[in-house]
């Protein structure tokens, strides 16, 4: 019933549309020298791209709604501006114009009528392919996008989430790279930082971590040594020389949480990059 009710409402809305815009001429899409390419899926999450939007979602909503076929037929209609943006994603069928066929194309799609227009597909460009070495690729990112501390001439990108807070810092001085990694759950709180020299110029210049656990104020674990990835191809650190201290656990016991702790902070800023940071296990080879 729904799904009759969706495709009554999109036709009626397409031949008032008909009707009212029969004499509209097509309006061509804003130039430029960059390249555009459209995913195969529909809101599908591009590899080392920057992502536009999604075809027919006018509204950046991540959703394709009556709404969005509105602002196409008001464009047309010279009721309403679109932005450079907005035109890009209002061109459904990729035929570099906009026309009551992109309209039609939206409302199928919401009635779920199949149709050759690429509706709700990821409208990308390419990111140039990111540097092999990961050290010129972390700096490269964080002075790019991160926030400068003059004082101290670091570079720093810090995302905040709801169970997980990372952060990426360059220390130009120093000649270092920097990792936190931070989760809370009520009174609950995992800390882990990680220091990478650039240079290791001698046998003190390590990759060294600290892992804190606190409950209120109650520390349950404190650990420091260092972190190294044997193979280029590992997507785990070997965490050694320790200094811990815990009066409920060993460390094998809580390595795992550690380690998983690690895994999905360094997969959040993998994803964050948006592809220009490959493989951040790579900083401790």
């Amino acid at each position: 019933m729904k799904k009759l009710l969706s495709l009554v409402l999109a036709l009626i809305t397409l031949l008032s549309v008909a009707t009212v815009m029969a004499g509209a001429a097509d309006t061509d899409l804003t130039e430029t020298s960059a390249t555009y390419y459209v995913s195969s899926k529909p809101f599908e999450n591009v590899a080392n791209a920057n992502i536009i939007g999604y075809l027919g979602d006018l509204d950046a909503d991540k959703e394709i709604s009556i709404l969005d076929a509105t602002q196409v037929q008001l464009s047309l209609a010279s009721l309403v501006n679109l932005d450079s943006t907005q035109k890009l994603l209002a061109d459904t069928d990729q035929d570099g114009g906009i026309s009551i066929m992109d309209t039609t194309a939206i409302q199928c799609y919401i009635a779920r009528i199949a149709t050759d227009a690429k509706v709700a597909c990821t409208l990308y460009t390419k990111n140039a392919a990111p540097s092999g070495n990961i050290f010129e690729q972390v700096k490269a990112y964080t002075k790019a996008n991160g926030y400068y501390y003059e004082s101290s001439n670091w570079y720093c990108v810090y995302n905040s989430d709801t169970d997980i807070d990372t952060g990426l810092v360059y220390m130009i001085d120093q000649n270092e790279i920097a990792v936190s990694i931070n989760t809370y759950s009520g009174t609950t709180s995992i800390s882990l930082f990680f220091i990478i020299p650039i240079d290791k110029v001698d046998e003190y210049s390590y990759n060294s971590f600290s892992a804190t656990k606190m409950v209120g104020s109650n520390i349950i674990y404190d650990a420091f040594g260092k972190a190294d990835q044997l193979k280029s191809t590992d997507k785990k650190l070997v965490l050694t020389d320790l200094i811990y201290e815990s009066e409920t656990y060993k460390f094998s016991e809580v390595e795992p949480e550690i380690q998983t702790l690690i895994q999905k902070g360094f997969a959040k800023i993998e994803k964050q990059s948006n592809g220009k940071i490959t493989n951040l296990y790579q900083l401790f080879g």
